[in-house]
């Protein structure tokens, strides 16, 4: 039997090892910090368990494989660990694994967490290798301050923390260092240092070694420009570029700039990017000339209503005059049916007269909602009636939806189907799906109720506007103001969808028409000036494309950011430089990664599994579709209960759009039974689910199975990659879209 080669699954190259003691320094020494650590064990057979921490794997090989550890030749002891390794007893004879489901004996093994592992922010980080050691180098100082100057970069980007805190940490490392060398002279005081056969070192010579690791270590912290200085050497940080505002000495006023020229130009040089970003422009342009009714592009600026109003020189009061910039609706005439009027658009020439007026008359303050120019008129082709589109994030996920799902609770207790008490209990004790899970919106209290508002973020909001029917199954239908919810929510698939169709737009409008005739006929007291926003999006829709191209959404998300890095820094006396700072160290830090940006899988819940454990009408797929016998299976298949690839998540009994079929474009649904590699290709065992309608009163798809199994490649997933979750009502099953779907002709 040949001798068996060990490759380090974490270096690009593959690198390879005779010796499984050098495969496991090489390990120790480079790949122990990696943040996402993922490594199987497959010296023997019977192993094949992936471990999720270095130190879980680290206690298995000590455990299991420890005289592999101190013999030159590794082959036989291989053989023995195949002969009596008890790992082989925990084998799982179940051929679905349950993500919810832990095991306390084999604590090491990765399963699929309950929760998301989430930052501060409550939106999980990209979970990449950090440790991108492309061959073994010889460990000089150098780099034990890189890693170390990385750990520290981790710690503030990844957690938000303070300097103050980075730099205590780096007091007990120091401290901790200081403890092992008394331990260690204690025991070389006890020892016997005759032994030929010991290696051994002076004491004096660890005492200067560890001296010498703990002055390198805390020139990354002795004060912040040590850190950035070592940022600047190891990963290439670009600190902002300061300005001088005010000449004032007492009191200099500074403004700070980041270049977005380099930053495009340091992501540009990123591996693959370019290939990654020429592949999407051809994807796009082929569909948009084999389609020409689809609409992907997007255009111009865009931001909540009130700094637009701001930037754009529109008043910004939303409760009198004139509150819109894209038509003369007065707050007045909000009231009126869209049936019985038609208002008149603002246009250049209309707007540029509203400013001469201004001009001429400075005594007016404003004219027809027009306050002044707009800083941006010097811009090319800008006109400030024209260049900024509604956002549907303010107008429709924090404005409409939450104030219609608001009335319709109200409603449900004013005519006693459910008491306030009885809507916080059931909010709080839905069980939201595993994706849905990471915008669970929290529980509609009792207060909310009382004070007319609904807590949580826009994609919380929506989560439970989307979700509102299921929750209530037992009530909607008896809601006169669940009409309004089926037109604003068949309104908002539409505005949501991506790609979205030129032909939809003559039923948009009506739909807005009727929107905002419904809310002045049931809720006349909720026609806030949102409502009418949400009216115009057939005609924002024509002129911009897509709203989820130019939605606030990435940009609050990163806002979230700032606004917890002012609130923990507690710095107060130059907030726009910590800010800048932490921007660029923070895009430092993920450019170092190796997979950030790039293609890349990563598998979660690995573990072998042998044909027999399969059921019999699987086994025949697989020989229907590969034309291999059963053994041919045994030892080269992988099982896992979540893939990530190309950035898009694949869970196990996560079930997911295939096709759309007839002019209606129904969805087909999948089901994934099982995530298997096959030299070295992930397939997908799915479920070909049976769509059996559409029920309004759920605003889901009823899905039912009669188990026709099939095999499918990820990339056949084309119209639709988000996962979706299974929902229960009355032992039926529902599949919730949150948008509509639509393909190419």
């Amino acid at each position: 039997m040949s001798a068996q080669i060990y490759q380090c699954k974490f270096c690009n190259n593959n690198r390879s090892f005779q010796e499984f003691r050098d495969y496991f320094r090489h390990i120790t020494l480079y790949h122990a910090g990696e943040r996402n650590f993922r490594l199987t064990c497959d010296i023997s057979s019977s192993c094949g368990i992936t471990y999720k921490t270095f130190a879980s794997y680290k206690m298995h090989v000590h455990r299991r494989h420890y005289s592999l550890l101190n013999s030159s030749s590794n082959q036989q002891q291989v053989n023995d660990v195949q002969d009596s390794d008890p790992l082989s007893a925990h084998t799982n004879s179940s051929t679905v694994i349950d993500p919810t489901t832990t095991n306390d004996s084999n604590a090491d093994v990765i399963y699929v967490d309950d929760d998301n592992d989430t930052d501060d922010f409550g939106e999980p980080w990209v979970d990449l290798p950090i440790n991108n050691t492309p061959q073994d180098k010889p460990i000089d100082l150098l780099k034990i301050q890189q890693q170390y100057t990385r750990f520290l970069l981790e710690l503030r980007e990844y957690h938000i923390l303070p300097q103050s805190i980075i730099q205590s940490i780096t007091t007990h490392i120091l401290s901790l260092l200081d403890n092992i060398m008394e331990l260690l002279e204690d025991q070389a005081k006890k020892s016997d240092q005759s032994s030929a056969r010991t290696k051994s070192i002076s004491i004096n010579d660890m005492t200067s070694i560890v001296k010498t690791i703990k002055q390198s270590i805390t020139i990354s912290t002795r004060n912040e420009y040590q850190f950035l200085e070592s940022c600047k050497n190891f990963f290439n940080y670009s600190p902002p570029i300061e300005n001088i505002l005010s000449l004032n000495e007492k009191k200099k006023e500074y403004s700070y700039y980041i270049s977005i020229k380099e930053s495009l130009r340091k992501i540009l040089e990123k591996e693959d990017i370019m290939e990654l970003l020429v592949e999407n422009i051809r994807n796009q342009y082929g569909l948009t000339n084999a389609d020409a009714d689809l609409m992907f592009s997007c255009r111009d600026g865009i931001g909540d209503n009130l700094a637009v109003h701001e930037i754009a020189g529109f008043q910004q009061n939303f409760s009198s005059g004139y509150f819109c910039r894209r038509c003369l609706v007065t707050y007045e005439n909000r009231l009126i049916p869209l049936i019985d009027v038609h208002f008149i658009q603002r246009t250049s020439e209309l707007h540029n007269t509203h400013l001469q007026l201004i001009k001429n008359q400075p005594q007016i303050k404003s004219c027809c909602g027009v306050v002044g120019p707009s800083p941006l008129d010097h811009l090319l082709n800008f006109d400030p009636t024209n260049s900024f589109p509604g956002d549907v994030m303010h107008d429709f996920l924090e404005g409409t939806c939450p104030m219609l799902v608001m009335a319709m609770l109200k409603e449900a207790a004013s005519i006693r189907l459910i008491t306030f008490h009885g809507i916080e209990t059931r909010t709080a004790q839905f069980i939201y799906g595993e994706f849905d899970k990471s915008n669970k919106p929290p529980p509609v209290l009792v207060k909310n109720l009382n004070n007319d508002r609904i807590n949580g973020s826009a994609s919380q909001k929506y989560c439970l506007f989307r979700l509102f029917p299921i929750i209530f199954s037992d009530l909607v239908e008896h809601l006169s103001s669940f009409k309004i919810y089926l037109v604003l929510r068949e309104l908002l698939d539409m505005v949501l969808a991506y790609p979205l169709r030129k032909s939809w737009l003559p039923f948009m409008e009506t739909l807005s028409i009727n929107f905002q005739s419904m809310i002045l006929e049931y809720l006349p007291d909720k026609a806030t000036p949102k409502v009418h926003f949400a009216s115009e999006y057939a005609k924002i829709v024509e002129q911009f494309g897509p709203p989820v191209r130019y939605w606030c959404m990435r940009y609050e998300g990163a806002h979230l950011y700032f606004k917890r890095i002012a609130l923990r820094s507690g710095n107060f006396k130059n907030i726009p430089k910590t800010l800048a700072q932490r921007q660029q160290l923070r895009q430092c830090l993920l450019l170092s990664q190796d997979h950030f940006l790039k293609r890349y899988e990563q598998a979660s819940g690995v573990k072998r599994i042998k044909m027999n454990e399969i059921e019999s009408k699987i086994k025949s797929l697989f020989i229907k579709k590969f034309e291999q016998s059963i053994n041919q299976f045994d030892e080269s298949l992988l099982q896992c209960s979540q893939l990530i690839q190309n950035h898009i998540i694949y869970k196990q009994n996560a079930v997911y759009v295939y096709d759309l079929e007839h002019a209606e474009e129904i969805p087909k649904f999948i089901q994934l039974v099982y995530i298997l590699k096959l030299n070295e290709q992930w397939i997908f065992i799915v479920n070909f689910l049976n769509t059996d309608g559409f029920v309004s009163k759920l605003w889901s798809y009823q899905v039912s199975s009669h188990d026709c199994f099939g095999i499918i490649l990820p990339n056949d997933l084309k119209y639709f990659h988000k996962g979706l979750d299974l929902y229960q009502v009355n032992n039926l099953h529902f599949v919730n879209l949150s948008s509509r779907l639509t393909k190419a002709n």
